[in-house]
């Protein structure tokens, strides 16, 4: 029994690798002659991983276009299937949520805005409601769904599940919002800081720096740090930038700075 359950866990893990390099590469294809260079693993064992993912809907032979004009047949070229697996991204800001459904390549497949309900509990709900919704909309539905980020404002604290310091959104005390999103999606559910999310999407989406900065202006000010590539966080665990939850709102200061914004998400790069 232990013999058979070694080699499924290797095979899985194998295929992982597989399907990593696929989507490294994409949208091109890539040969199976390719992915065995780039795994270390035999091409027997990459043949039959690939037809396995083919068979599961995951990967699929690619158009192979015009031909080169070389000699012989060319190789076959593997591609994900952006469509077989969805992902949900959800901002929770002060004064809106806005939830959006990516396909493999992060690719925008749906998106709905609505303004947020006024505590934690019912935005995160608004969440759930918003992202089935979407989903019903999408090819294959609910099922494809595969894993969910959902940014909120103020400090996150893994360890404990809880938000901090969210000081324009209510009832994130004794909140395990990460368990209350996985057990209502369905799926595994990653909770950060919100503007920590920019930068790494920034990041993701090819920003030409390795350090700098995504500063967001809105309903509060906040920063995200990217150091060496990778996220940084403060000493605690939470976002390695300044926070501020806007000036003070005396008569005074309402009149120099204007009403309140009530409309974020503006970022900008520092170097």
């Amino acid at each position: 029994m232990r013999g058979r359950s070694d080699s499924s866990l290797l095979r899985l893990i194998n295929s992982r690798k597989i399907v990593d390099v696929v989507l490294e590469v994409a949208p091109r294809g890539i040969s199976r002659a390719d992915v065995a260079r780039a795994t270390g693993l035999s091409k027997p064992t990459v043949s039959a991983l690939v037809g396995d993912l083919e068979a599961a809907g995951l990967v699929r032979m690619a158009d192979p276009g015009s031909p080169s004009g070389g000699i012989g047949r060319p190789a076959a070229l593997y591609e994900v299937v952006p469509d077989s697996s969805l992902v949900v991204g959800a901002d929770i800001g002060a004064t809106k949520i806005i939830v959006g459904v990516a396909d493999l390549l992060g690719r925008p497949v749906a998106e709905e805005m609505l303004e947020t309900p006024p505590d934690a509990t019912a935005a995160a709900n608004a969440v759930v409601e918003v992202t089935q919704r979407l989903l019903e909309g999408c090819a294959g539905g609910p099922s494809r769904l595969r894993a969910a980020c959902v940014g909120v404002p103020g400090v996150y604290r893994a360890t404990a599940d809880s938000v901090e310091m969210a000081l324009n959104l209510p009832g994130f005390e004794d909140f395990a919002i990460r368990r209350h999103l996985t057990d209502r999606l369905g799926v595994p559910t990653q909770i950060d800081n919100d503007v920590n999310l920019a930068a790494v999407g920034e990041a993701g989406a090819g920003v030409d720096h390795t350090d700098f900065a995504a500063v967001s202006i809105g309903t509060g000010i906040g920063t995200g740090l990217i150091i060496g590539g990778e996220l940084y966080r403060g000493g605690g665990r939470g976002p390695g930038g300044r926070g501020w939850g806007g000036p003070p709102r005396s008569e005074a200061n309402a009149k120099a700075v204007g009403p309140a914004p009530r409309e974020g998400g503006k970022y900008t790069h520092i170097k």
